[in-house]
């Protein structure tokens, strides 16, 4: 029987310290610019850890991702994206591996290689009863939220029909918005009075996914109203997210919001506020900043509680330290 525990218990440990995902990016012929590979699962297990890198180099873009967490049973994504500068900009090459999600086998998967380009497409369903010439969709460029701003708005889509194709769109991490352009100007017209009914992509990673080589996320949306007019009720967008997830220095804190006044605070696990990010303040769409803990903050699992118009949300981050 010891023998059996001891057997289980070197299986255990194996999975857990020596996990590891390997492969290449495929990047263009005459590439010299190094490429930076991320994993990530789907932020709802293991403790809502599960952010990890790598970089690789030309010529032969290896890399190997390895971390304790990388582990058999769960799914995992693979994306790269090539540091055509100081940082990615949109149309950077970028992709995700062609057969996302992944799992290990033994603690390890090697041959997962992730083709990169510089333009993709997206393509999804919109759920959606009224006429189809209304609808529309934004893609917006996701890479400021690196930096805690919000995403910014690189295009928009008339959609021709519910299961839809966008191409040629430029690379790289993006956020999405599905509205009825309610005037027929091509825009999405937000004011005191008049506001068209919208609806952002969510996902497991905050609303964003990747667009270029290899595999790309179906993007579905719902768009719930038949009779689209001016005193339409919006559409109710409210939660709160983190990215990276664990982090050790600072955290982008992403709030959805459609036109609610909200609070955004910080708790220990023992109930006590830690510190008040957002205080009263009107969130329409994806706001985004930045937090730096204190110097004095332990490491260790913290709570993000947003609240308003009588609801609250709370999202488990980990502070490394």
């Amino acid at each position: 029987m010891k023998k059996s525990i001891g057997i289980i218990f070197l299986m255990l440990t194996a999975s857990v310290f020596a996990g590891s995902i390997s492969g290449s990016v495929l990047a263009p012929g005459s590439s010299t610019d190094s490429a930076f590979v991320i994993v990530f699962h789907d932020f709802e297990s293991l403790s809502d850890s599960g952010l990890y890198y790598s970089m690789a180099g030309p010529p032969a873009y290896n890399y190997t991702v390895a971390d304790p967490e990388l582990i058999d049973a769960f799914d995992f994504h693979v994306m790269a994206i090539m540091l055509t500068g100081a940082m990615p900009a949109s149309g950077s090459p970028a992709g995700q591996y062609p057969s996302n999600p992944i799992q290990l086998t033994g603690g390890s998967i090697a041959g997962i290689d992730v083709p990169v380009d510089t333009i993709g497409d997206i393509h999804g369903h919109i759920t959606y009863s009224g006429p189809i010439d209304s609808v529309m969709i934004g893609v917006y460029d996701g890479y400021p939220l690196l930096f805690g701003m919000p995403p910014t708005l690189e295009s928009s889509h008339h959609i021709t029909s519910l299961d839809y194709t966008i191409d040629e769109i430029p690379a790289g991490p993006k956020s999405f918005r599905a509205w009825i352009d309610g005037n027929g100007n091509g825009m999405f017209d937000s004011t005191a009075v008049y506001e068209e009914v919208y609806t952002w992509y969510v996902n497991e990673t905050g609303g964003m996914t990747g667009v270029g080589g290899g595999f790309t996320t179906s993007v579905n949306m719902e768009l719930p109203y038949e009779n689209i007019g001016e005193s339409n009720p919006r559409p109710e967008v409210f939660g709160v997210n983190c990215f990276p997830n664990p982090f050790n220095a600072a955290a982008t804190i992403l709030v959805y919001g459609s036109g609610q006044e909200m609070d955004l605070d910080v708790y220990d696990m023992l109930g006590n506020k830690v510190e008040t990010l957002i205080d009263n303040v009107i969130i329409d769409g994806i706001t985004a900043l930045r937090w730096n803990p204190s110097e004095d903050l332990a490491g260790g699992t913290y709570l993000l509680k947003v609240k308003g118009n009588g609801i609250t949300k709370t999202k488990s981050i980990i502070y490394l330290k």
